[in-house]
């Protein structure tokens, strides 16, 4: 899945994208609903929150996996946002499959997009 992703995104996205990695290790898929077209998995995921409260809080974050066309949502909405697969929906795509469909890969953080300066 990384080497995947490096050949295909930038430097800095491929940068962002090993630290999701990391953060996966804080996630766990607690539960799958639903039937055959469409999969609900449920992560939770162990967050500290530092003082004054110093105490561990566990999220639950839901993903739709869609079986027919391979197309994920996640409730974070990271890739929406950020362009990248979130931890969340990596750990469907570690219990799912190996790969990552070419749908979810965001165009504007590929390495060959054009870049256009524009002067005002």
């Amino acid at each position: 899945m990384e080497k995947q992703v490096r050949s295909i995104y930038t430097n800095e996205k491929f940068l962002e994208f090993q630290m999701e990695l990391t953060k996966k290790t804080y996630c766990e898929v607690i539960d799958v609903v639903g039937d055959s077209p469409v999969l609900t998995y449920h992560i939770q995921e162990e967050k500290w929150i530092p003082k004054p409260k110093e105490k561990e809080n566990a999220f639950i974050y839901k993903v739709s996996f869609q079986k027919d066309d391979c197309k994920f949502e996640c409730s974070c909405h990271n890739f929406e946002f950020r362009g990248i697969v979130c931890r969340h929906v990596i750990m469907v795509y570690i219990c799912a499959s190996r790969k990552i469909p070419s749908t979810e890969m965001a165009k504007r953080c590929e390495m060959n997009t054009h870049r256009y300066a524009i002067q005002f």
